[in-house]
């Protein structure tokens, strides 16, 4: 079957990765953990976060990708191995937006399923004020099988990348297409090896996307 959608309505969020070992978030996860058997899974969640306030994300430098919904940290919603269908999609509003040391929103996608069927979520983050990453924290969405990755909008008046991403990826051996990102502030900067991007990684066989990027400054 499908995974649930998660719906969050709070005054602020705090996701902090301290000492954990495993996965420290909110996760919708579509994965056959059996390896021994085929069994096909349904859809990932969704995921809605209104925050009135903050979200803060800190990774604390941890996260590993042994599998998907892994020693992560952060917010995603993932199709994995043995799943038949898509990863879920990703709202996220807030007045600040904080993500550092390897904390991430994500969704990403192993599913075998062509094309939309099996694709990645779109994420859309907002933020009123002002939007930090920092420290290998990352925005993005991602396909490492046949689906597509979904496609990533970004919007609040100042964004700050510091050695941070915001990325649509078609990654090693996938043959889905990367997603378009968007990018939409008044005041963008970018430091220390910060990237925006749509792209195809090494025996990639789909195409990368568009990447647009509004900024008044």
């Amino acid at each position: 079957g499908h995974a649930g959608d998660i719906n969050i309505t709070t005054d602020s969020l705090l996701i902090d990765r301290q000492n954990s070992k495993g996965f420290t978030g909110i996760f919708s996860l579509s994965h056959n953990f059996n390896p021994y058997k085929a069994i096909p899974t349904g859809d990932a969640g969704n995921i809605t976060i209104n925050a009135a306030s903050d979200i803060n994300i800190n990774g604390n430098y941890k996260s590993t990708h042994k599998f998907f919904g892994g020693s992560k940290t952060g917010i995603l919603s993932d199709a994995g191995l043995g799943s038949a269908g898509k990863a879920g999609n990703l709202t996220i509003h807030a007045r600040n937006i904080e993500i550092s040391k390897e904390g991430q929103i994500s969704s990403d996608t192993q599913s075998p399923a062509v094309g939309d069927l099996g694709k990645a979520g779109n994420l859309e983050i907002t933020a009123t004020e002002k939007i930090t990453l920092d420290k290998q924290a990352s925005i993005s969405s991602s396909t490492f099988a046949l689906g597509n990755a979904g496609n990533v909008t970004v919007t609040a008046p100042i964004i700050s990348m510091d050695n941070a991403s915001i990325k649509a990826t078609a990654e090693k051996d996938s043959s889905g297409n990367a997603g378009a990102v968007t990018m939409n502030s008044s005041n963008l900067s970018i430091f220390n090896g910060g990237t925006i991007s749509s792209s195809t990684q090494s025996k990639a066989y789909g195409n990368a996307g568009t990447v647009l990027v509004d900024v008044d400054n």
